[in-house]
């Protein structure tokens, strides 16, 4: 996995402790990642997967607009970045899902019931303008969706 231009972890110790596991140094920790108002969460529960925040991001409530500034959050980082280049984005609980619900809209993702477990994640390509691509990542092919 790399190289990376940037890797970028959330404030939470978690994040930050396994961008470092993995081997990468942390080059920011924004203190400007979006947080959902707990109204959202009779919308979506954090631990549901890809397709419950698909559905969620497409309803237009507390759930989608948090979804919706996640995904400009990730827009603004990778915006950063020189041309062909790739970010790590290490989050916790939700983010993964939420953020990948609102970039792409489309496509296998939104049918997976399972999301994250630990030290999975998502692939997102990007063109410069918008989001054109989505692997799910996974540690191991256990039926959750992964590779």
């Amino acid at each position: 996995m790399g190289p990376f231009a940037r890797v970028v972890t959330t404030l939470a110790p978690r994040a930050f402790e396994t961008a470092i596991a993995m081997g990468f140094a942390v080059d920011e920790q924004p203190d400007d990642f979006p947080l959902m108002e707990n109204e959202g969460e009779s919308e979506v529960a954090w631990d549901v997967g890809y397709a419950a925040w698909s559905r969620a991001a497409g309803l237009g409530g507390v759930a989608a607009r948090y979804a919706q500034r996640e995904a400009a959050c990730w827009r603004k980082i990778v915006m950063a970045v020189p041309e062909g280049s790739s970010v790590l984005l290490v989050t916790h609980g939700g983010v993964i899902e939420a953020g990948a619900a609102s970039c792409m809209t489309t496509g296998e993702h939104t049918t997976l019931e399972a999301g994250c477990d630990y030290c999975e994640g998502v692939r997102l390509s990007f063109d410069g303008t918008d989001w054109v691509g989505i692997k799910v990542l996974s540690l191991q092919s256990n039926g959750k969706g992964g590779s």
